[in-house]
C-alpha cells in the first residue's frame, strides 16, 4: 500500500510468495523476483531493499514472505491525492501473474 502522509510518501507491503498456485519448491532457485520503485523525491528510509538514488529495489525469495517498506519525500510537482496505491497494486499483481506463468511454463512437460 502507498499512502501520502503530509509531504512524505510511505510504501509498505507484505509479499507472500509461499502461496503462489502451482509453485514447485524445487524450482525456487531458478527464479529472481524483484520489485523496483522509483519515488518522486529523496528516499528517507527503507527496509529490506537496496537504495540507488530515488529507486528502492527489493529481491523477494520465492517460497517466502517478505515485508517491504520505504518512506520518501513527495517531491516537487507531486499532486495531492494521486492514486499511487492502485498503481502499485497493479504492479504487484502483474509481477505475481508473471511469476505464476513462469512457474507453470517451467514445470510443464515438453510437447
Amino acid at each position: 500500500m502507498i499512502v501520502r502522509e503530509g509531504d512524505r510518501i510511505r510504501l509498505f507491503a507484505v509479499i507472500k510468495l509461499s502461496d503462489v498456485p502451482g509453485c514447485n519448491p524445487e524450482l525456487n532457485d531458478a527464479f529472481d523476483v524483484r520489485i523496483r520503485v522509483t519515488f518522486p523525491g529523496r528516499v528517507i528510509s527503507q527496509q529490506n531493499g537496496t537504495l540507488d538514488g530515488q529507486t528502492v529495489t527489493w529481491s523477494l525469495p520465492p517460497g517466502e514472505q517478505t515485508g517491504i517498506e520505504a518512506v520518501a519525500e513527495a517531491g516537487a510537482g507531486q499532486a495531492d491525492g494521486f492514486p499511487m496505491g492502485p498503481a502499485i497494486g497493479a504492479l504487484l499483481a502483474v509481477t505475481l501473474v508473471a511469476l505464476v506463468l513462469a512457474v507453470r511454463r517451467r514445470s510443464g512437460t515438453p510437447g
